[in-house]
Order: structure tokens, then C-alpha cells, then sequence
């Protein structure tokens, strides 16, 4: 499940499973107005979710502020997995990451997608290494159909 929130007061849900990531944008200069917004928000969804009996799995969900390189973030006080009728709030906080893989893509912070052409850049070293190994095991017509694929 993903949770966008931004200064423009729009949220959008869409259930994957029950792992949640949070993803935040900071588009002005004031980060506590966005966390602000963003536990505002977060308890709504809470409170929509219990509700509909749906559980949130804390020890999978993960935040992440997706913004510029050079600007710094912290979170403090941490954002809790709770609704508005959480009594003894011994509720999880939401663990900030800066980088999350979800369904083999990785999200980071940094919307350049660096780490992402990374992790393609090794795997794709990675088979070229091997088809270099293979080369003599497979026929020719296999080696093409298979750098054909990887294309």
C-alpha cells in the first residue's frame, strides 16, 4: 500500500498487500508542515482501516521522503501506527528509510534514480560475465536469441 500526501491535501490509497510503504514529497522548504500534514492524514487512513478491519503489518512498513539530495530530513517525533482511539499507545513508529525495495524496484529518496540504474548496471555485468563463460558451451544461434532477450 502506498501513501502519498503533499501540500496540495490529496491522498491516495491503493492496496498491494498488506505491507505498506509511506512516501512523502516535499515540495516547499517547510518539512514540519509536511510531517504535519502527512500524521494528519496518516491517522484518517488509520481510522479508515480499522473501520474495515484491515491490520497494518508495522514491521514491514517503511517511510520514505522522496526529495533533493542536498536537503536534510529528520522526523522527530516518529510517526506511529495508531488511529484516534488508540488508549495505551504502545503503537510501532514507522521506520524512515531512504531506500526501500518493493516488487523489485528500488525507491529512493533521491528521485535521480541512481541506485536504481545501479542495481541494473550490476546485473546486466553480472550476465555478461557468465554469457563470457558459456560462450563456448552454447551455439551460436543461443547466444544470440539469449543477448536478444537481455536487449
Amino acid at each position: 500500500m502506498y501513501i502519498f500526501t503533499s501540500f496540495l491535501k490529496w491522498l491516495r490509497v491503493t492496496y498491494c498487500n498488506m505491507q505498506m510503504t509511506l512516501c512523502f514529497f516535499s515540495c516547499l522548504t517547510d518539512i514540519e508542515h509536511a510531517v504535519l500534514d502527512l500524521r494528519k492524514n496518516f491517522i484518517t487512513v488509520m481510522n479508515r482501516f480499522r473501520n474495515n478491519k484491515i491490520s497494518v503489518n508495522a514491521s514491514k512498513t517503511k517511510l520514505v521522503c522522496f526529495r533533493s539530495p542536498w536537503k536534510k530530513v529528520q522526523l522527530f517525533p516518529p510517526l506511529f501506527l495508531h488511529n484516534s482511539n488508540c488508549v495505551s499507545c504502545c503503537c510501532n513508529p514507522v521506520q524512515y528509510v531512504s531506500l526501500v525495495k518493493y516488487l523489485g524496484i528500488y525507491f529512493d529518496s533521491d528521485p535521480s534514480w541512481t541506485t536504481r540504474l545501479s542495481f541494473v548496471s550490476k546485473r546486466l555485468r553480472s550476465v555478461s560475465c557468465q554469457l563470457y563463460n558459456v560462450k563456448v558451451f552454447l551455439p551460436f544461434a543461443s547466444r544470440k536469441m539469449l543477448m536478444h532477450s537481455l536487449a
